[in-house]
């Protein structure tokens, strides 16, 4: 090789090699800030639910961690049914039946999950399944509801060839039940959506009208 490229290569493997060390930093630099994102979020995830649960007292559904979660479903066997979100499993806590819904990863901050948990425990309807526990990790979250035994509505709407299992009438009636859960939801949700409005503009004497 002539003298004069020994320096050019030189040159060369120092750069590739600097660039490489750049890279490496950025990468290094990158996930360490992913990991610092999802410490955090998961840190006020924890605050807000506990929060969440005093603000409850006493009547607060029980807050359970994945290990709970793990040994409650015996690693996930019992499985009751599976959507969209996530899978559905039979426990037994304390001799009674519950079910466990397991969610997939939660979209954004896992808040709109504590949103809709908030929803359902203030919601106290016959229509409406209790709300008795709640799991949520950083993205990870699970609801611990009462256990229908006779399954869900769709097994009595449709029979076993996919035709309708149940007479006109007694759709009817269901739909109509239906309607005045979503009613009676609804109702309870812009009430207390009031209520906070109110509680946080000064409009209303609460403690007068609680």
């Amino acid at each position: 090789m002539p003298k004069l490229w020994r320096p050019l290569w030189i040159i060369a493997l120092l750069i590739t090699g600097v660039c490489a060390s750049l890279l490496c930093w950025i990468s290094a630099t990158t996930a360490s800030q992913i990991r610092a994102r999802q410490s955090g979020t998961t840190e006020r995830n924890s605050q807000n639910v506990e929060a969440f649960l005093k603000s409850y007292g006493s009547l607060a559904p029980i807050r359970y961690r994945y290990t709970d979660i793990k040994k409650l479903t015996k690693s996930f066997k019992d499985t009751l049914g599976e959507g969209g979100y996530g899978h559905v499993y039979k426990v037994r806590i304390d001799g009674h039946s519950m079910a466990v819904k397991v969610l997939k990863v939660l979209k954004g901050s896992g808040e709109e999950f504590l949103h809709g948990v908030l929803s359902i425990s203030r919601t106290s309807h016959v229509n409406v399944v209790t709300l008795l526990g709640l799991r949520l990790d950083g993205k990870r979250g699970a609801l611990i509801c009462e256990f229908l035994p006779s399954g869900s509505l769709e097994k009595f709407t449709h029979g076993a060839s996919g035709g309708q299992a149940l007479p006109s009438e007694t759709m009817f009636s269901i739909a109509v039940g239906i309607t005045k859960g979503l009613d009676d939801l609804h109702e309870d949700v812009c009430r207390f959506g009031m209520m906070a409005l109110d509680m946080v503009y000064g409009r209303t004497n609460i403690s007068a009208e609680v």
